[in-house]
Formats: C-alpha cells, structure tokens, sequence
C-alpha cells in the first residue's frame, strides 16, 4: 500500500463539491466504506500523507455515481487538481516556465507527492515525450485517467496548446508499468 499528499483528496473532494454540490458529494462519501469516508470527508492536511487507496475509491465512486463507467470523472478531478494546485506563487512558477522545464521536473514532483514508485521522462522529440510509472502498488485504471487530466492542465498551465495524452501501457492491462505518449504545440 502506498500514499500519498492529503491535497490529491482535498481537490477531489472540492472538484465533486463544486461540481454537484454539498448533495452530490454526500453521495460519494456515503458509498465509501467507514474508514475511506472517514479520511475523505475529514479534515486533511494537504501535505500530510494518506492511503492512496482513498483517493483511488473517491474517484472510482464519484465515476459509478456520476459518470459513465469511463473514468471521464477521474480526468476532470485531475485536471480540477492539477488548476487548484497550481494557484498563487504556483501558478507565478508555471507562468514563467515551458513545457520543456515542467516536464524535466516530473519525477521530482512525482516523489513529493507520493511515498511510492517512479516517474521517469524520457525526451522524444520537441513536443513529445514518454513517461513511465514504475512501483506504484496502488494501480488502478481511474489513477491512470487521473494523471493523463492532471499533466494536460499542467501543461496548458506553462503554455503549452493541444495537449494530447495516450497511455500506450498499462499495469491495468498486465503490462510491467504505465506508459504515456505526451504530445502538445
């Protein structure tokens, strides 16, 4: 089991807030089991460490109860995440930063906000790269479609148009890690 920082959980409890009121987020946390409902519906600190296993269950729950079955609720929660992290002295950093530099920073960032597993860049071409997770224990197909959401805002953050993500392989489908293709203009 791994961890990871309380403000993954906060977004995604505020993204489904906003998004379907004090009502809609009362039906997610009620579909949790006690221990998940109590870390989610609790008072967290963003830096603070969790089971990564809550945020996944939010995700997956606010996916049966509001989405289609295509994880597209899990996308926008990282892509709200990705916006809400990146506010004040954040944002300052990305305005000032390209895709190039943000990108070269990933695993870095990787590392502070989960106790476990590894994120690798390898650069590909002027606006493409790969990205590779490795030892993440917690994989899960929502987790996937979260980060392609989170790393599109991110990129849009430091200017970069048309992101597209494809994960070309997945620990979900037997694969030995989660694989992106990144490309923007």
């Amino acid at each position: 089991m791994s961890n990871l920082r309380g403000a993954s959980i906060i977004a995604a409890v505020k993204f489904i807030r906003e998004k379907y009121q004090d009502e809609g987020l009362a039906r997610v946390l009620d579909s949790l089991e006690a221990q998940d409902r109590q870390i989610a519906g609790g008072s967290l600190n963003p830096m603070s460490f969790y089971p990564a296993r809550v945020f996944i269950n939010f995700s997956v729950a606010a996916d049966k109860i509001f989405g289609a079955g295509d994880y597209e609720i899990c996308r926008q929660i990282g892509y709200f995440e990705a916006g809400d992290t990146f506010t004040g002295l954040y944002k300052i950093f990305l305005d000032m930063a390209n895709p190039h530099f943000v990108i070269s920073r990933a695993g870095l960032a990787w590392k502070m906000v989960h106790d476990a597993g590894e994120l690798k860049i390898e650069q590909a071409g002027d606006k493409y790269v790969k990205g590779t997770i490795t030892g993440f224990p917690d994989y899960h197909k929502s987790f996937c479609v979260d980060l392609a959401g989170y790393f599109t805002k991110v990129l849009e953050l430091c200017g970069a148009k048309n992101v597209s993500i494809k994960e070309t392989k997945c620990r979900c489908q037997g694969d030995d890690c989660c694989e992106y293709e990144v490309k923007w203009e």
